[in-house]
């Protein structure tokens, strides 16, 4: 559940609908994806977790991956979420070539929800905390 200490919330799971290139002919979405926010409360930072992804219908594995050092922000009950320039991270391997820009998006009460490119791929998420 989505609870705040002080200006940020603690680290909370989502599960929602992570949909790539949306709204064209290569639309691709999965369904009940978690992600998981973690805050770095001394730093207004944030590490987004996406568990077991696929970023296209031909990769054969799902993956984790961390997008960290996302900046936060609080006001009004809502903790605003922003980068560009972040590279992701998969177990120790940092991919450069997946580079995350045009991060926005928010966490409001029980819900999470950003988007952003990942090497370039639009990518749009919704979630809730359960």
């Amino acid at each position: 559940m989505f609870s705040f200490f002080g200006s940020f919330p603690e680290a909370t799971d989502y599960y929602g609908t992570l949909t790539m290139n949306p709204n064209t002919t290569k639309e691709y979405s999965l369904e009940n994806i978690r992600v998981t926010l973690l805050p770095d409360n001394e730093n207004n930072k944030a590490t987004l977790v996406l568990h077991r992804v696929k970023f296209s219908r031909m990769m054969p594995v799902r993956v984790n991956v961390r997008i960290p050092d996302v900046t936060t922000s609080f006001s009004n009950g809502k903790l605003a979420l922003s980068g560009k320039g972040i590279v992701p991270v998969n177990g120790a391997n940092e991919h450069l070539e997946r580079m995350v820009t045009n991060l926005g998006g928010s966490a409001v009460e029980c819900q999470l929800s950003f988007k952003m490119k990942m090497g370039g791929i639009p990518m749009v998420y919704k979630g809730r905390s359960h």
